[in-house]
């Protein structure tokens, strides 16, 4: 499995990215902030793909 974490600030953009993953299947899994001050590694603590 591939892990993304995604940052982006623009709602909108954030969605569009979460769709296009969604609509392209595969077997990742996608993690989207507002911020890189907002991910807590804690929460998932193991390394990301990408």
């Amino acid at each position: 499995m591939m892990r993304v974490l995604y940052a982006e600030d623009d709602p909108q953009v954030a969605e569009m990215v979460r769709l296009n993953f969604t609509r392209h299947g595969g077997d990742w899994a996608l993690e989207i902030v507002d911020s890189g001050r907002r991910w807590n590694p804690a929460a998932m603590p193991c390394s990301w793909s990408i």
